[in-house]
């Protein structure tokens, strides 16, 4: 096996049962923050890069915050997508994302870094939004027909 090799593999079931779990928790802090009712999709990413933009004014953000953004981010493709998680090592790095089907291709899937975008969400704010990343990815799953 060469560095450049890509190796993908589901995640085992109690860690997607542990991200579906901190998904829930993240709907609900949505919930407490809107004072309404949050669903997965577009409108709750929103909400979700104001909540962060507003922690941020705070202070550097926990680990425990890390898992809730990355937990609602991925199952908000899930749910709109279908697909698991998984982890892709490439290069020698780890990363944590989803593959979701490509519409129209058969049984094509595609590995969203779901962990590397929230990384670059929060290294650079609002300029990475997750809503603007969902929207994106989206439409090239979905295709441009």
């Amino acid at each position: 096996m060469t560095a450049l090799d890509v190796i993908t593999k589901p995640l085992p079931p109690e860690r997607r049962l542990y991200l579906q779990r901190t998904a829930t928790q993240a709907l609900q802090v949505l919930e407490r923050f809107s004072s309404g009712t949050v669903e997965y999709g577009p409108v709750a990413l929103q909400l979700l890069d104001e909540w962060i933009d507003r922690l941020g004014r705070r202070a550097s953000l926990p680990t425990a915050t890390w898992a809730l953004v990355i937990a609602f981010l991925g199952q908000t493709f899930l749910h709109r997508h279908g697909g698991y998680w998984a982890t892709q090592v490439q290069r020698q790095k780890q990363h944590l994302g989803v593959i979701c089907p490509v519409a129209g291709t058969g049984d094509a899937m595609r590995f969203i870094d779901i962990a590397g975008q929230v990384n670059r969400r929060l290294a650079h704010g609002i300029s990475d939004s997750l809503a603007f990343f969902y929207l994106s990815t989206s439409v090239d799953l979905k295709g441009r027909s």
